[in-house]
């Protein structure tokens, strides 16, 4: 269709060479080839505007309203059941792969940005919606996840996410790749639209490290979740998200999403939606220890909230605030903080204290409110034991 159209307009410009007297107005003929353009609009997914003529997706219909503008934090463009995923799948256009010259994760925006504007950026947002058990790290407005436990959906393993040195356990995935929509379509994407790809909540799924680097950017002809309970939701994901943004498909890639879908019927579970930050307030104060997922300053996870801290450091001669019914509880244990916030906080006969596990007296300690770092201890008052 393409190449008809170049033949058509090359032969318009050698007539209008062979006689001047037609090309009075220049205007004339950009109307005709936008006309000419735009019955083209379906097959070959051309948008045509009075500024320029621009490439949207892979002709499955994308509108550009829907995929350059601000994200919002639903997952928009999820199919409702697994026939209505397959019918989805049927209008795929079936492409080779294209060369991955040029690509680079830097073509798709920066790197977890704040997408869908709610003032986190989009790992902590998927973070927040996919696990549970949730502490956010203080002074944050609830939007970095501290520690939280998955489910994971590739592995059917339990992980338990503690942000620091081992925060890779639980990746945040691609559902199709980044690479492999660069080869599929996204390289005529616009940059928003495929800054809004690599953020959009539809196509983000918090999983198992290492079972996502098995994946790597594969598509569903060469990879697919070990669980095969999941295949089903796994691929209709990849669908609506391909359909979404114009990409297409490989002809095993289809292949290998069908077989899958042959076996899969009824309703899709629906995505949840991005939850919104936890903003504090004056009975939840963000200023010291871990803070729960329902809003209050937690201690390890106990169901009680600890009174609140002032955030400046204090002289070692003044003690943090006790409120009366309000103050830091300890932990269930009575000795133990978990290991996601493993500095103990305590009032001891020295003053308010704060104790490392390699702390002399850490095991004979009774926290009474736990931290992330020394730091955050000391921003509440606390301060290291002489030992």
């Amino acid at each position: 269709m393409l190449r008809s159209l170049g033949l058509r307009a090359s032969a318009t410009t050698r007539q209008i060479r062979r006689n001047p007297a037609r090309a009075t107005d220049w205007k004339q003929l950009a109307v005709s080839l936008t006309l000419v353009l735009s019955t083209a609009n379906a097959a070959a997914g051309i948008v045509v505007d009075d500024q320029s003529v621009s490439f949207v997706g892979a002709g499955t219909g994308a509108q550009s309203s829907e995929i350059n503008g601000t994200l919002p934090a639903t997952t928009e463009g999820q199919s409702a059941t697994y026939e209505t995923a397959a019918a989805k799948l049927a209008t795929l256009p079936v492409k080779g792969r294209a060369p991955k010259t040029g690509y680079s994760r830097d073509q798709f925006g920066q790197n977890w940005a704040d997408a869908d504007r709610n003032g986190c950026d989009t790992r902590n947002d998927v973070l927040r919606r996919d696990l549970t058990k949730l502490l956010y790290k203080p002074k944050t407005n609830g939007c970095v996840v501290a520690s939280g436990t998955l489910a994971d959906p590739y592995s059917g393993m339990k992980i338990e996410f503690e942000r620091g040195p081992h925060s890779n356990r639980v990746q945040i995935d691609h559902v199709v790749a980044l690479s492999d929509a660069w080869q599929k379509g996204a390289q005529q994407l616009g940059e928003k639209a495929r800054e809004n790809f690599a953020n959009d909540p539809l196509n983000l799924i918090a999983v198992n490290g290492p079972t996502n680097q098995q994946k790597s950017d594969g598509d569903a002809a060469t990879w697919l979740p070990p669980v095969r309970e999941y295949r089903c939701q796994y691929v209709s994901r990849q669908v609506d998200v391909k359909a979404k943004y114009g990409l297409w498909v490989t002809q095993a890639e289809k292949n290998a999403i069908a077989r899958v879908l042959e076996d899969c019927s009824g309703a899709i579970p629906a995505i949840k939606d991005v939850p919104k930050p936890i903003k504090s307030n004056g009975n939840t104060p963000d200023t010291a220890g871990l803070v729960e997922a329902g809003g209050t300053t937690g201690t390890s996870g106990a169901s009680g909230a600890s009174g609140a801290k002032d955030n400046k450091p204090k002289k070692d001669a003044e003690k943090p605030k006790k409120e009366s019914g309000s103050g830091p509880k300890a932990p269930i244990s009575k000795t133990e903080c978990p290991g996601s916030a493993p500095i103990k906080g305590n009032q001891g006969s020295n003053g308010w204290i704060y104790h490392t596990p390699s702390s002399k007296s850490y095991s004979r300690t009774h926290p009474e409110q736990c931290f992330v770092t020394e730091t955050d201890a000391r921003d509440a008052g606390y301060r290291a034991p002489h030992n």
